[in-house]
């Protein structure tokens, strides 16, 4: 069963495997933490999946700001 487990083949792989033509991402405000850069590593993703939106003076996403 590794062979065909999320956990075993990674994010990546499993998106290849199904055909999906559009890569996952994370999206976080623009003030995070470095943690999410490992979790998004360790789930099998690269570090260009992390998608950064800004944020307000209140650390709050800012959907306006585009």
């Amino acid at each position: 069963m590794d062979n065909y487990l999320y956990e075993s083949i990674g994010a990546q792989e499993f998106c290849c495997r199904h055909m999906l033509t559009k890569s996952p991402c994370v999206v976080v405000g623009s003030t995070y933490h470095v943690s999410f850069l490992k979790a998004v590593t360790i789930v099998g993703l690269e570090k260009e999946s992390l998608v950064t939106v800004p944020v307000d003076t209140d650390a709050r996403l800012d959907l306006k700001s585009n």
